[in-house]
């Protein structure tokens, strides 16, 4: 896409890509890679040496890879452009690629199901993330390029508004958060509140007696209700 070597994408992806610092640190490292290759294979194709067949890469790990290319295809097609070089020039670092991109979807997509306006929040925000890094990565092999450094420019103003924009959202989460809490506070400080807990604890217990007599009371209703219908 950009006209620059294989190990030069890879090492782009590495740095600047791959990080996605809306995630916790603990989540930005890269998941342990599998020894199996990421391209497709025939099973029954010969090895380089010619002794054995070449397994296969697990079903699962062509589905994450399917579904994170869908991702980035859906939302930023340069980024897919450039993962599909990184699969050519270095597969271990495409399997890394892929980890943290499926991480990073699914931590979006969560937010689609429980608040569709937060989703809208954090998908605007990692595109406008990831652009920022795309354009550095371009910015890197001619610092000087007056064009690029104004696309930067605006692609950082664009990312610092989304990320206003997940901080006052959060903000107002933990505010009724708080307005729950203080709720429950004034609840619990009440001084009636021991006396109403108390009472209703007293109103859940059935004395013996009356335990004896429900079945029969719950029978003959039942009886009652079958000669009706009769």
């Amino acid at each position: 896409m950009f006209g620059v070597p294989g190990r030069w994408i890879a090492g782009v992806l590495a740095g600047l890509v791959l990080a996605d610092v809306s995630e916790p640190l603990s989540a930005d490292r890269p998941q342990p890679v599998s020894s199996q290759p990421t391209l497709v294979q025939n099973a029954s194709a010969p090895s380089a040496r010619g002794s054995k067949p070449l397994r296969p890469p697990r079903r699962k790990a062509l589905r994450e890879e399917a579904l994170a290319l869908k991702f980035v295809d859906e939302h930023l097609p340069e980024l897919g452009a450039l993962l599909r070089k990184l699969k050519q020039a270095d597969p271990e670092q495409f399997r890394r690629a892929v980890a943290q991109l499926n991480r990073s979807r699914r931590r979006i997509e969560n937010w689609r199901r429980s608040d569709p306006r937060r989703y809208a929040i954090e998908l605007h925000y990692w595109k406008a993330q990831q652009q920022v890094k795309l354009l550095l990565a371009r910015l890197s092999m001619d610092p000087q390029d007056t064009s690029l450094r104004q696309q930067l420019r605006q692609a950082l103003e664009k990312q610092l508004h989304w990320q206003l924009q997940r901080v006052l959202d959060e903000q107002q989460r933990l505010r009724k958060r708080l307005q729950q809490l203080e709720k429950t506070q004034r609840r619990l400080e009440s001084p009636n509140h021991l006396d109403r807990v108390y009472q209703g604890l007293l109103r859940s217990i059935r004395s013996p007696a009356k335990r004896a007599t429900e079945p029969k009371k719950r029978s003959s209703r039942s009886t009652a209700s079958g000669s009706s219908a009769q």
